[in-house]
């Protein structure tokens, strides 16, 4: 049964409407953010399936750990590997903005990475000084092609003058780096020229995979040999056309090969960040400030309490009228849910404008969740429900 005449204050509607507003926006905000950096993260490295990362197991980060060079070379002989790409990642400064170099073999990154160069011209076309800076760091840095900068190494005490020979974009987080030769960016690592960071593969998946690549280097452990890597025909590999690096011990133990959204995950996973985690997190936010919608629920009956008073008194029972009073409070609860979600949506725009949200100098890619928009009408339903259903109408 539904009343069919009014009686609830237009005042005190729009103050309950509004304070359910802020809690749908506050966990929106919350859920959004957190899980912008989980998949931002995740997908640093790349998302696609045959991307294959080999890697230092023992890091505590994707960014500190260090592998021979010389098993791009193993790597790169296998059958069903189409690309091999030896990388150095490490965090740099030039002025007072911090950003991340990757040095690179550019004709074997592209082949994993799409990037279009938009000004100036490749690495593959420059010298040995040049950097490519990504869309978004070259706007924060303000420089354009041509313009030479000093760039100081983050773990170690070394830096280099650069000239800047071109813009990339790649619709990815590499818009917020610097790519540069492999040998510079080894150089501002501070490590040897026979060490990576990490080797990304692309692989043709009907023929080989992490595990077999994981057999293949674990047969070559514990080498002994210092003499420069050669390929199995015996000629110089492919790979050294700048700085010839030698064959290095390694256990096999010290080796990861995985994909590269496994990896970036792995990482995340040890630490506990995970997107249950998260999304726990952000409903016991919510609970806290669905604290603030129980209270004023609470308080919208007390406000009305004459009124129920005499609808009591015509002969309305209290089920009646909590279901009256449900019928009009759940169409405004999903007007406000609605609201709340717009208003963290343009809260969100305006910070990624003004590149508030970052992650280790990369910008945090935000989109709407299907999840979290279903969560967060749920929710609201679920605690006006609630605290309409316990209240006492007198």
């Amino acid at each position: 049964m539904r009343l069919g005449f009014r009686y609830l204050r237009f005042r005190h509607l729009l103050v309950l409407a509004a304070i359910l507003v802020l809690t749908s926006t506050l966990f929106s905000v919350t859920a959004l953010s957190f899980l912008g950096f989980y998949k931002s993260f995740n997908a640093y490295l790349g998302e696609d399936s045959d991307i294959v990362a080999v890697y230092n197991v023992q890091s505590r980060t994707p960014f500190t750990g260090i592998i021979p060079a010389s098993l791009t070379s193993q790597v790169g002989a296998m059958e069903g590997v189409l690309a091999c790409s030896p990388e150095v990642l490490t965090p740099c400064v030039v002025g007072e903005q911090s950003f991340f170099v990757r040095g690179v073999l550019f004709d074997e990154f592209e082949k994993l990475s799409v990037v279009r160069v938009v000004e100036g011209r490749s690495l593959k076309e420059s010298g040995v000084d040049s950097m490519l800076l990504g869309k978004n760091l070259a706007a924060r840095l303000k420089v354009g092609v041509g313009d030479r900068v000093f760039v100081l190494g983050g773990l170690a005490d070394r830096y280099l003058e650069l000239q800047v020979v071109g813009v990339f974009f790649s619709g990815s987080s590499l818009d917020d780096e610097a790519l540069m030769p492999l040998n510079v960016g080894q150089w501002l690592r501070g490590t040897s020229y026979n060490h990576v960071t990490l080797i990304r593969v692309k692989v043709n998946p009907a023929i080989v995979n992490s595990a077999v690549i994981y057999q293949e280097l674990a047969k070559n452990a514990s080498s002994t040999q210092s003499s420069p890597s050669q390929s199995p025909s015996g000629q110089a590999s492919k790979y050294q056309e700048i700085v010839p690096w030698s064959t290095v011990n390694y256990q096999i133990g010290q080796i990861g090969v995985g994909t590269t959204q496994n990896l970036m995950k792995s990482y995340l996973d040890r630490y506990g960040v995970t997107e249950q985690a998260i999304l726990v997190l952000a409903v016991v936010v919510f609970m806290f400030s669905g604290v603030t919608v129980v209270i004023a629920s609470k308080t919208f009956v007390l406000q009305h309490r004459t009124d129920f008073a005499t609808l009591r008194s015509l002969g309305a029972s209290r089920r009646t009228l909590k279901l009256d009073i449900l019928c009009k409070l759940l169409p405004l609860s999903l007007v406000a849910s609605a609201l709340g979600m717009l208003l963290s949506g343009l809260f969100l725009s305006l910070f990624d404008t003004g590149r508030y949200l970052q992650v280790l100098s990369h910008q945090i890619n935000m989109g709407f969740d299907p999840l979290i928009v279903a969560l967060n009408f749920i929710l609201i339903l679920v605690l006006v429900i609630l605290s309409i259903s316990g209240s006492d109408l007198y």
